[in-house]
């Protein structure tokens, strides 16, 4: 069966920040330029929300690429898996060696990060996609419980002596930048110096983690 096969997409504009889409089964209030998303059929929908008085191509092309990622996500399955905070904070409390501590501790913070990580990539491609000038430090490394602030959560939660802080701190704020910065280099770099396209870099980056950019880049120079 092909990718697109029994797969339904449509496009949907709407002035008033608000749609109720009762035959896919979703709802939204206004705040947002658009969002993408699908249905809960067997065979979803999916579909884009462009908000806007004015027609914007850039929101729709954005847009558009989250959806194109949301359906190769479903695709394939690709679902990070991570432990719940609750039995993590509740194992951590009880636990009096350090050393388990920062182990059980490092384990979560893990799967929140590749979590949080594929959720940037995605947003990144759909940033590069529709071309408009973004400041990805603004975006993605504010820590202000924004709508791009995925690591907010997990930052905020559980244990609050060293241990817990120092490895949040390492974790999902230094390291997570670091992955992040180090994409984005690797992107620009393969554009400039490699001479691909801004679509063949992209269609190059969709399927693989941000934390592989840079080694891609590496092996596709190299040629």
């Amino acid at each position: 069966m092909g990718l697109l096969e029994n797969t339904k997409i449509a496009g949907i504009r709407h002035s008033k920040g608000y749609i109720n889409c009762r035959s896919m089964n979703a709802t939204f209030s206004g705040g947002y330029s658009g969002f993408a998303s699908n249905s809960n059929h067997f065979f979803p929908y999916y579909y884009i929300v462009v908000i806007s008085d004015v027609y914007d191509q850039n929101v729709e092309i954005h847009e558009y690429e989250h959806l194109k990622n949301r359906l190769i996500g479903d695709f394939f399955e690709k679902q990070a898996d991570s432990l719940d905070s609750d039995l993590v904070c509740c194992m951590y409390d009880k636990e009096s060696d350090p050393l388990v501590k920062q182990a059980l501790v490092e384990d979560w913070f893990f799967g929140e990060r590749e979590v949080a990580l594929e959720r940037a990539k995605d947003e990144i491609i759909a940033m590069k996609k529709d071309r408009c000038q973004y400041s990805y430090g603004t975006v993605f490394f504010s820590q202000d419980n924004s709508s791009y602030d995925y690591l907010f959560c997990a930052r905020n939660s559980g244990g609050y002596d060293m241990v817990w802080q120092n490895t949040a701190q390492r974790m999902l704020v230094e390291e997570y930048k670091s992955v992040i910065k180090r994409a984005l280099l690797a992107f620009d770099k393969l554009e400039k110096e490699g001479k691909y396209s801004r679509e063949e870099v992209i269609a190059l980056f969709t399927d693989k983690p941000l934390s592989r950019w840079p080694g891609e880049v590496r092996r596709l120079l190299a040629k």
